[in-house]
């Protein structure tokens, strides 16, 4: 008995769609999400201060980094704490090389305001999601990453304001 001749025509394709119609829509593309942060670096050139997300993450909250610093490239794995509590990993990653990657990008904008005294340092990189809490423990994602730093003159970051896109899934 051979098995291929005993199946009724059109079964295989009727599986297939019964399979297609069992995958959960939360698996589809990965959405568009933009990031807005402001912050302060302290003694030790930790970042912290504020985000928002708008897209397919909508929230606000606080950030807090984590930097390495390794020749000219900077890691940074930063936490972002939403409002009700949830938290959003993100790893960041760039290099000071002059001339590379500290030029401006034009769909970050300046800052407002410059205190007197200090120079704008723009900076771009790249990001990549790694979960968090909560809703967000499975999100995945990867995006531009672009930073205005304003610096004192002996090149010292003080603040910074940065701008991420990227497209993100959270399951």
């Amino acid at each position: 008995m051979n098995p291929s001749k005993d199946r009724a025509p059109g079964a295989r394709p009727a599986l297939a769609l019964i399979v297609l119609l069992l995958i959960p829509a939360a698996w589809g593309a990965p959405k568009e999400v933009e990031i807005r942060t402001k912050g302060q670096f302290d003694a030790n050139l930790i970042l912290t201060g504020s985000f928002t997300a708008t897209g397919a993450i909508n929230a606000e909250g606080t950030i807090a980094d984590s930097p390495r610093f390794k020749g000219q490239s900077i890691h940074i794995s930063r936490t972002m704490t939403t409002a009700d509590g949830e938290t959003i990993l993100l790893a960041i990653n760039s290099n000071h090389v002059v001339g590379t990657n500290t030029h401006e990008a034009d769909w970050c904008p300046r800052p407002e305001t410059v205190p007197p005294g200090t120079e704008l340092f723009p900076e771009v990189g790249n990001w990549t999601a790694k979960g968090g809490t909560g809703k967000y423990a499975a999100l995945k994602g990867t995006g531009k990453w672009a930073s205005w730093v304003v610096r004192d003159p002996n090149s010292r970051p003080l603040t910074a304001q940065e701008c991420f896109s990227g497209q993100v899934q959270l399951d």
